[in-house]
């Protein structure tokens, strides 16, 4: 043996009997070390088989001195530890492979014992060894090893907690069936997990009440918050999307409220390690906590419509614009052309695009829709079968400020694409608008309810003339995440330390997240058959209050207390209350449940196309007083929020 190996073993017993050791910092055992261990433990199972089997008279020495028996044992268990590399693990991280490589090493070494003795036998009529003797000396000595490296794992799992002074979480797991056992091992294991396991509900209702990991199973059906009072509950981590909706959201803000964290981890895969599944226990995200039910497309109504066509995205490096880019692509288009002004954001979007859809052509083309002449150069060269319109301004403050630019970009720019889809003979054209263009009180809605009117202008126009294109709307509320959206401004907010600013403590908005809202998108426009205003469900609409709060709470804050909520008054041209339909509209089912068709109010198609000329006219000239006037004249129901909200306070 080196001498500096034996010099840093004995170091180790002379700082084990003097200090104490930080088992942290102890990173591990030489390997020869483990070898030497491992054939002392096979040692003492040798000796303690040849005192049994002696205290029955079994004769077990036959014809060959015990000393030498057992050199001979020790050496052939060594040779094949040093094979199967027994000792290369670190013990307290041994898992299910190490026992196998155990298992063989000992399984080869005694059959070998085994065969050589037998072969000596037909030689001499002698044995060297007792069959009986190294049987029970094979399951002694695995035994004792096993038993070693189990032991092993434990204490230093409890002088880890011990060192670190981590005291664990109780937590309840929400999984299913088939995820249970994969997650609940991971962790309930490794000296870096935080969680204790108290707990786990199911809605596998054949292990209702039994264990996994000595954990108890519970009932889905159960009432949640007097199981939380019951096991004392510190966290959930859910492990299933399914069984989150089940989940009063009531309940999971009281549970916040009551300090009790909530985390999530994606559904596992079998190529998943136990250290990967305990990196992917995150906290819940207010997306998740919104409790949307899952969405389901039609893909191949979709794949029907999209395959192998030229599709243009304009505004295609917004947030809107650039999902529903994504999403075409998983459809095999022939090309998409990605359409928008802003040079940066763009770059950054075919830096990611090009490395995720290498299979995919496509176009990053720097335009603007509000210029006539450059667009038409775009549908001259690709000739473009399909359009989605997302190209907007939209922010509502800054468009009360800008109200000719407002309208150059939402009505001029839908114009210009609208037209030079008819021209080039476009098979579809789908325009997404807002929840503002209903009852608008601010330019940004009535700017975005005058598009909406020209398209179905063009759309009346196609059933008495040549026009073939299919105009198609759809209308949603907030975005969830997408740029400037009231989420990301509240994260912001509170990583600054707040305050968090809201407007009006009454102010609610309908939510929806970025992946929902552009799969309607697609799903309206592959079933549209022109002239619809497709509207999305929504659910309930959120009180923006009870957003900020919720936001707080899941980034383990109190509200009012660590993190400030300021009210600073409504902003030019906002409302309390949004709406997806006007008081004249009625609404009519479609084949998928959360898209309906608005049927809007009747209006003179020939007078609104006179006015809309007139009103870009108007902009072009500065001349903003006769501007509002044509916008009035064009969208009547467009009203001050001051009057509609008091109106709404009212009758609400």
């Amino acid at each position: 043996m080196p001498k500096n190996k034996i010099n840093a073993f004995f170091q180790f017993l002379i700082n084990f009997r003097n200090e104490k050791i930080n088992f942290n910092d102890f990173k591990y055992l030489p390997g020869w070390v483990i070898l030497y261990i491992d054939i002392f433990i096979v040692l003492i199972g040798v000796l303690v088989n040849y005192t049994v089997l002696s205290v029955v008279d079994a004769n077990i020495l036959v014809s060959f001195p015990i000393n030498l028996k057992i050199f001979f044992y020790l050496a052939t268990h060594a040779f094949f530890f040093i094979i199967f590399k027994t000792y290369s693990g670190l013990i307290r991280h041994s898992t299910h492979i190490d026992v196998v490589k155990l298992f063989l090493a000992i399984s080869s070494a005694n059959l070998f014992v085994i065969a050589l003795d037998n072969f000596q036998s037909l030689i001499t009529t002698k044995k060297i060894f007792h069959t009986t003797a190294v049987i029970f000396t094979f399951l002694s000595s695995f035994s004792f090893l096993l038993l070693f490296r189990i032991g092993i794992r434990m204490i230093f799992e409890k002088l880890s907690v011990q060192n670190t002074n981590q005291k664990k979480i109780k937590t309840l797991v929400f999984c299913t069936g088939s995820n249970a056992i994969p997650l609940i091992r991971a962790l309930t294991e490794g000296v870096s997990n935080k969680f204790e396991i108290v707990g786990f509900v199911t809605n596998d209702y054949n292990i209702h009440g039994k264990r996994i990991f000595g954990i108890k199973a519970y009932s889905s059906d159960r009432p949640l918050p007097i199981l939380l009072r019951h096991l004392k509950i510190e966290a959930i981590i859910i492990g299933d999307d399914t069984l989150l909706k089940t989940i009063d959201n009531k309940v999971i803000v009281e549970s916040l409220e009551k300090g009790i964290k909530i985390f999530k981890v994606p559904l596992l895969t079998e190529s998943d390690s136990l250290n990967d599944i305990q990196k992917k226990v995150r906290s819940i995200n207010i997306e998740e906590l919104l409790q949307r039910d899952s969405i389901y497309l039609d893909k191949s109504n979709i794949s029907d419509a999209v395959f192998n066509n030229i599709i243009l995205v304009t505004g295609g490096a917004g947030s809107i614009g650039s999902e529903i880019v994504s999403q075409l692509a998983n459809f095999n288009p022939k090309t998409i052309l990605i359409v928008d002004q802003a040079e940066t954001p763009l770059h950054d979007l075919e830096l990611e695009l090009i490395k995720k859809f290498q299979f995919i052509d496509l176009k990053f083309i720097i335009a603007d829709v509000r210029d006539e002449i450059e667009m038409e150069n775009i549908f001259i060269k690709y000739q473009p079968n399909i359009i989605y319109h997302t190209a907007a301004y939209k922010h509502v403050p800054l468009m009360e400020k800008n109200i000719s630019q407002a309208i150059l970009a939402n009505v001029m720019g839908t114009q210009n694409v609208a037209n030079l889809a008819v021209k080039y003979k476009a098979s579809k054209f789908v325009f997404v608008s807002t929840d503002k263009a209903v009852n608008p009180t601010n330019i940004m809605g009535a700017s975005k309810r005058i598009a909406e009117i020209y398209i179905q202008s063009l759309s009346k126009k196609k059933e008495d003339s040549s026009v073939k294109t299919k105009f198609i709307t759809t209308r949603f509320g907030n975005v969830l995440g997408s740029n400037g959206s009231v989420v990301e401004l509240f994260k912001k907010q509170i990583s600054e330390g707040g305050p968090i600013t809201l407007t009006h403590k009454d102010v609610t908005r309908f939510f929806m997240t970025i992946p929902e809202a552009c799969q309607l998108v697609l799903e309206a426009g592959a079933m549209g058959d022109g002239g619809e205003i497709f509207l999305f469900d929504m659910g309930e609409s959120v009180k923006i209050y009870d957003l900020a709060r919720n936001m707080i709470l899941l980034s383990g804050l109190k509200p009012l207390v660590d993190i400030e909520i300021k009210f600073v008054g409504l902003r030019p041209g906002e409302k309390l209350y949004e709406e997806l339909l006007s008081d004249e509209s009625i609404t009519m089912p479609t084949h998928h449940q959360k898209i309906m068709i608005a049927k809007e109010m009747h209006f003179n198609q020939e007078e609104s196309v006179i006015l809309i000329e007139k009103l870009i006219k108007a902009v072009r000239n500065s001349d903003e007083n006769l501007a509002l006037e044509l916008i009035r004249e064009l969208v009547p129901e467009y009203q001050k929020p001051e009057f509609y909200n008091s109106i709404k306070t009212k009758t609400t």
